[in-house]
């Protein structure tokens, strides 16, 4: 049974997972992807992925979260009779935005009056005209080519997307996909998962 005082040693174990990957990866001679259970990715994700990846040695991206058990029913309108989904890309960010979890809702910057106070929180998410700009200190490592495989160091401490500055070639390109990419993927997250309750003080 897990306490609270051991509530973080999964993501330890996730990163130490992840270290595991890469340096399988470098010992193959192949690129890392970092996958997710509780993600979605839209339809010619990967093939997106693979287009980016010929010009960029890594690819950093995060996503907005969902509400799990609202996206489920408009989720299967979109489920093919071998039982897989086809989502598009834009239809996919749709969905996420129209079922904001309270962890990103929370974190849309729009309404807060900046010089005065901000969300207690590592996200912020503001809403332009035609797309949303997320900042976030945790990206996932949506590719490393082999030679940033090669070349990673050993940090075990944490998930690879707190740590993944670290890993990010000094001379080469790094790829944050925006929204014309083709790469949208969302986060899902049920009741269990909790958002930012307060705000701080500019």
């Amino acid at each position: 049974m897990q306490t609270a005082a051991s509530a973080l040693n999964k993501y330890w174990l996730l990163g130490t997972v992840q270290q595991m990957l890469i340096q399988e990866a470098a010992e193959s001679g192949m690129a890392f992807h970092s996958l997710h259970p509780d993600h979605l990715h839209c339809e010619d994700y990967y093939v997106n992925l693979l287009r980016l990846a010929k010009d960029n040695e890594c690819i950093a991206q995060t996503s907005i979260s969902g509400d799990l058990e609202k996206c489920l029913p408009e989720l299967e309108a979109w489920r093919k009779e071998d039982g897989s989904l086809e989502i598009p890309a834009i239809e996919l960010g749709d969905m996420g935005w129209r079922h904001l979890h309270a962890q990103t809702r929370y974190n849309l910057m729009n309404p807060v009056d900046i010089t005065k106070e901000f969300p207690k929180t590592h996200f912020q998410c503001w809403q332009s005209k035609d797309k949303l700009l997320l900042y976030s200190c945790h990206m996932n490592a949506a590719y490393m080519s082999a030679a940033v495989c090669r070349g990673a160091p050993i940090r075990l401490h944490n998930a690879l997307d707190t740590e993944l500055p670290y890993f990010m070639p000094k001379n080469g390109t790094v790829c944050v996909p925006d929204a014309s990419d083709g790469m949208t993927f969302i986060e899902l997250s049920d009741d269990k998962k909790a958002g930012a309750s307060e705000l701080v003080p500019f």
